[in-house]
C-alpha cells in the first residue's frame, strides 16, 4: 500500500473515532474522530481494557490459496471521473471460521482469525453515525505499552510485520443510496471514501456492496462497503496490511459478514447537559492550570493519549500528534517547575461543528501560543481530548516543521 493511502486510512480512522460516543453498557476505551463524523477519534484516541491471545497465522496460511479466488476485472469510468467501478463475482461466506464476533446493536456479525479482540466498541447517537467497532490482535499488556509512546505526526509508526486491525464503521443510510454512490460521493469538507481505490461492485450475504481496492501496484483490498439493514457497513483495515499476508486477506473476512436484524439503542442514562458538563470541565482546567498542577490537569485526560493538531493561518495541517498522557505530564511538571510556562483558559464553551471547545493562550517568555481544547463526554466522564494549536506561517520552522515545544513535545526539540 502507498504511504499516501496509508494515511488516508488511519486519518478515516481517526475521523470515524472522533464523533462517536460510547453506550452506558461500553467497558472498553477512549478515542478519537469523524466523516462518519473520527476525531480520533479520536481520536482516539483510543484505550484499551480486554484480553486476548495472539495468533491466527495459521488460519492466514490455511486461507491463502482460498484469497486468490475473486479474481479483479477491467476498469471503467465511474459517474463522476474520480472512481472507476468495475463489475466482480458474488461473494459468499464460507463455512465457519475461528472466532465469530456480533454487535448486536450495530446488526451485524462476523468472523476473524484467531487471537482477534474487539478492543473499540463506541455508539453514536446523532443523525447519521450509529457506532464503531475495532478490533486487534494486540494484546492489552501491548496496548497499555503503546501508551507510553508518542504517536507521530500522523499517528503510531507501523512496521511491515503489524498485523492488520480490521474496523467497521456503520451509519444511517438516511438517503438511500446505494452502495457505490455512499463510496464515491465526497461528504461536506471530505474526500469520497473511493479516494485513490478502486471500486468494485460485489454482493456479500445477499447485500449489495463494493470493494475498494488500492489504485497501485500493490492492488490490496482496503475496504468493504455493504448496504444492509437500511445502514452502511463500512469494513476497513485502520493501517494497511503487513508483509507476507495475501492482498485480498480482507475479503476472507467480509465473507463471513452477516446482517442481523438490529436490537434498540440503549435508553440513555440522565446525564449532565453537553454544554453545562464542558463548562464544569474547563472552569476545572482553569482551576488546575492556575494551580500549576499537572496531575490534576492529566486527572481532566483521557486514560491513554490526547490528539494534538495544528492550524497554519487558519488552514489545517491534516497531521495528528498522539500525544502520552504521562509524558505529557511529566513535562508539563517540568514546565510549572521551571516557571516558564502560564496558561489561561476562556470557560466560554466554543462550537465547532457538533464538537465543543473552549479557548487557552499559552504564554512563554517569547510567544504566546493560542490552543482550542476540545471536550467530550465518554461513559459519564468528560475530558479535554483534543489540543489545536494555532500559528502563522511565520512561526513555522525550517523545513515546514510545525513548532510544537515541551510538554506537547519530549526533550529540548521543537519537532
Amino acid at each position: 500500500m502507498s504511504d499516501d493511502l496509508d494515511r488516508d486510512l488511519k486519518a478515516r480512522f481517526d475521523r470515524e473515532l472522533a464523533r462517536v460516543r460510547p453506550p452506558a453498557t461500553w467497558s472498553l476505551a477512549k478515542r478519537r474522530s469523524s466523516p462518519l463524523g473520527v476525531a480520533v477519534t479520536v481520536a482516539v484516541v483510543a484505550a484499551m481494557l480486554v484480553g486476548a491471545t495472539v495468533g491466527g497465522l495459521a488460519l492466514r496460511q490455511a486461507r491463502e490459496s482460498q484469497s486468490a479466488a475473486v479474481p479483479s476485472a477491467s476498469p471503467s469510468p465511474s459517474r463522476n471521473g474520480s472512481a472507476r467501478v468495475t463489475p466482480s463475482p458474488i461473494l459468499t461466506s464460507p463455512a465457519g471460521g475461528p472466532v465469530m464476533h456480533e454487535n448486536a446493536i450495530l446488526g451485524y456479525r462476523i468472523t476473524l482469525p484467531e487471537g482477534y479482540r474487539r478492543y473499540i466498541s463506541r455508539l453514536e447517537s446523532g443523525q447519521e453515525g450509529l457506532g464503531v467497532d475495532a478490533y486487534t490482535l494486540r494484546t492489552e499488556r501491548q496496548e497499555r505499552e503503546q501508551c507510553l509512546r508518542d504517536g507521530g505526526d500522523v499517528g503510531f509508526p507501523r512496521s511491515p510485520d503489524d498485523d492488520p486491525e480490521v474496523v467497521i464503521g456503520v451509519v444511517r443510510n438516511v438517503r438511500g443510496v446505494s452502495a457505490v454512490e455512499w463510496a464515491t460521493t465526497a461528504p461536506p469538507g471530505s474526500q469520497p471514501r473511493s479516494t485513490h481505490q478502486r471500486v468494485e461492485t460485489v454482493t456479500i450475504g445477499g447485500h449489495e456492496a463494493v470493494r475498494l481496492v488500492a489504485d497501485n501496484a500493490t492492488a490490496v483490498t482496503n475496504a468493504f462497503v455493504i448496504r444492509a439493514n437500511d445502514r452502511i457497513y463500512d469494513i476497513y483495515l485502520s493501517q494497511g496490511l503487513r508483509s507476507g499476508l495475501p492482498k485480498t486477506w480482507l475479503d476472507e473476512i467480509a465473507r463471513t459478514f452477516v446482517a442481523v436484524p438490529p436490537t434498540a439503542f440503549p435508553t440513555p442514562t440522565a446525564t449532565t447537559p453537553p454544554r453545562v458538563a464542558a463548562r464544569n470541565l474547563a472552569e476545572a482546567l482553569a482551576r488546575a492550570f492556575a494551580a500549576r498542577d499537572a496531575d490534576a490537569v492529566a486527572r481532566l485526560m483521557p486514560a491513554c493519549w490526547i490528539n494534538v493538531t495544528a492550524q497554519i493561518d487558519g488552514q489545517a495541517t491534516g497531521g495528528v500528534l498522539y500525544r502520552s498522557i504521562t509524558l505529557f505530564t511529566e513535562t508539563l511538571r517540568d514546565r510549572f517547575a521551571k516557571g516558564d510556562l502560564s496558561v489561561t483558559i476562556d470557560p466560554t464553551v466554543q462550537v465547532d461543528r457538533e464538537e465543543l471547545f473552549v479557548r487557552s493562550e499559552w504564554r512563554e517568555p517569547d510567544r504566546t501560543t493560542r490552543i482550542d481544547l476540545y471536550l467530550s463526554t465518554r461513559d459519564g466522564r468528560t475530558e479535554w481530548f483534543i489540543a489545536r494549536h494555532h500559528y502563522a506561517r511565520g512561526d513555522m520552522l525550517p523545513g515546514s516543521c510545525i513548532p510544537y515545544r515541551s510538554p506537547w513535545t519530549s526533550g529540548t526539540g521543537s519537532c
